[in-house]
């Protein structure tokens, strides 16, 4: 996955896409990466097909005394995102059959009035 990317996975094929922007500090002193930023929802998969959103961040996590060994901490998110919903068109039937009925009572009534 590119640098800035990142992904969020859900149950079955429910995905999450976004890209961050973020600021990180080392702390060698007291041994802590401190870092916050940005996770810009840009779409998803599954049941968060086309999903946009903000989501903040905040992590602390400790540096191990080898240089090398992979960072592990938690971030702290905050935010919400938003999915397109699909709204049905109206149909016509129903307003043609409805106007029907108004014609043929209107027809017949004059008839037997």
């Amino acid at each position: 996955m590119p640098i800035g990317r990142d992904e969020f996975f859900g149950s079955g094929d429910d995905k999450l896409f976004g890209r961050s922007s973020a600021t990180a500090a080392f702390d060698f002193i007291n041994r802590k990466l401190v870092g916050s930023g940005t996770i810009t929802i840009t779409g998803g998969a599954g049941r968060f097909s086309g999903a946009t959103g903000i989501f903040n961040f905040s992590e602390i996590e400790s540096l191990d005394v080898n240089p090398t060994a992979l960072l592990r901490g938690q971030a702290f998110l905050s935010g919400s995102f938003q999915i397109p919903q699909q709204i049905p068109e109206p149909r016509t039937a129903a307003t043609l059959f409805g106007i029907c009925v108004i014609g043929i009572s209107s027809i017949l009534r004059r008839r037997y009035l």
